[in-house]
Order: structure tokens, then sequence, then C-alpha cells
């Protein structure tokens, strides 16, 4: 049974990082174009894609959308296009329009999860009455990106199809623009707020630490994304080498984050300076977005 009444629905979007896989389709159901991007949002109506390119001159796409464990597809409408604010990038708002019923109901179960994450983590937040609440919040959607991408790659080497180079391209691609924002929110809110104030000296040894790694990182990314690209000439054993420089890369990269939290966030919140510092940085930092 299909889902045709899905343009009908009117819903709140969660945000939420998702691979997608999509096909442009024209008015007589032909195949026309084949691309990959992430949803920045999604709701049961629909999701905003970004991709590379604008797609509001076609009229029908099919999504195969990445959700935890289910790999979703759906029929929909573009509904409009924008430049992000990325040079090269574009959001495209999407109105699902047909699924099966299986598909929509992966679908479904999917956004209730995300749905009940996002107010336990407000509800949470909200409970302490913290001061730093707001950075507590933007940390938090911080490092749940990390996660979103260990879980990515995770989903796309199982799949190990002809798709997996452009799949892992776009991952990658991604990883490092995300990555620069990551790192650039954490130099200018999190490390600049725990070095005012008295001498630490846990603190002023670590701080350097984290960000000669997040230099480390980021070339990282690079390397890893150049390999991707040459995919057509690898053999097992390059393939192998591939997965687990890949594997260590993620598991430094959680170890890392794990550091900024128990180290330098507890600090913070455990020192009215510092807390009032990153509360006043924060908002600079959005400020200048």
């Amino acid at each position: 049974m299909d889902k045709e009444d899905i343009k009908n629905r009117k819903n709140t979007r969660f945000e939420s990082l998702n691979l997608v896989s999509y096909d442009l389709i024209d008015n007589k159901g032909k195949l026309i174009g084949h691309s990959v991007g992430r949803t920045l949002n999604i709701s049961k109506g629909g999701i905003l894609l970004e991709a590379e390119a604008e797609l509001s001159a076609y009229p029908l796409i099919s999504l195969t959308l990445s959700l935890e464990e289910d790999l979703v597809t759906v029929k929909g409408e573009i509904v409009y296009s924008k430049q992000a604010s990325e040079l090269g990038k574009f959001e495209n708002g999407i109105k699902f329009l047909k699924a099966s019923e299986q598909d929509y109901r992966a679908l479904v179960e999917f956004i209730g999860k995300v749905e009940e994450h996002t107010l336990n983590t407000i509800e949470s937040l909200r409970t302490k009455r913290r001061e730093l609440n707001n950075v507590v919040l933007a940390l938090s959607k911080e490092h749940k990106i990390i996660v979103d991408y260990v879980i990515g790659y995770k989903k796309i080497m199982e799949q190990q199809n002809a798709e997996l180079p452009s799949k892992l391209d776009m991952l990658f691609s991604f990883m490092e623009r995300d990555v620069i924002n990551h790192f650039d929110f954490e130099e200018k809110v999190l490390f600049s707020a725990a070095i005012i104030g008295k001498y630490v000296e846990e603190i002023q040894i670590i701080i350097p630490k984290l960000r000669e790694e997040h230099i480390f990182f980021l070339a990282e990314v690079k390397y890893l994304l150049k390999q991707v690209k040459l995919f057509g000439i690898f053999n097992e054993a390059d393939m192998e080498k591939f997965k687990n420089r890949v594997n260590l890369f993620f598991e430094n990269l959680k170890r890392h984050s794990r550091d900024e939290i128990e180290k330098v966030f507890s600090f913070i919140d455990a020192n009215k300076k510092n807390k009032d510092t990153a509360k006043k940085l924060l908002e600079k930092y959005h400020s200048n977005k």
C-alpha cells in the first residue's frame, strides 16, 4: 500500500544529518540525473536537502535516505532551491509525495526517535537550570555531528556497491566542511573561555594540544578525501589500509571529543568567570555568522 497523502501533511521539521542518494525524474518518469547529498532537517512531510546542484528546475525526485538501520525510498517534489551560505552548495526544499507503507513506517519511526531525542535533550538542559545551558546545547549539537559521520561511514561501507566511491566522496567532502566549522566553534568559544582568568596548568597544557590535534584532523580528512578519489586503482590491500586509517581517525576524533567535554568543558562549567565568558563568546560567535 502506498502513502499518497504525504503531501497533505504539515509537520514539524527536526534537524538531522542523513546521507541521501537521489534520482531526478522528468514528467514522463524517465531518469535524467543522479547524485548524492544530505538532509539538513527532516519531517514526515519532507526534507531540506543540501546538494551541489540547484534542483528546482526538475519536476520530480526519488530519494533513498539512510535512516539508522533502514534505507528508505520516497518520491517527492522539489518545492524550492536557494544558494546555501557555503559557495557551491544549494539547499533544496523537498515535499514527500509517495512511499511504500514499509518505507513510510520506517520514516515515521525514525522521526519519532529524532523528536524524542530532541525533546529529551532540551528538557535535560532546562532541568539543569545552569547559566551555561545555551553553550551546553551548542556543544551537544557540535559533537552529535561527529557521531553522525561515524554512523554514516559504517552504513556506506556495509553496502559495498558501485556507488561506494561517490558516497564516500560526498561524506568526506561534507565532513571536511563540518570539521572546519566545528573546530572554529571550539577555538573561538570553548578554548578562549577556558584560558580566561587564573592560571590552571592542566588547562594551559591541554588547550595547545587540542589545537594541534585540530590541525592534524583537518589534514587527515583532506588526505582521506584524496584517497577516495583513487578507489578505481585500489587493490584489496589498499582498501584494507584505507579502512584501518579511517577507523583510527574516528577513534582518535572520539577520544579528542571526550577530552574536550571531560576536561575543558567541565572546567568552564565549574568556574563562574569562565562560564560568563563562554556565554558572551557564544553570543558573539552566533552574531557573526
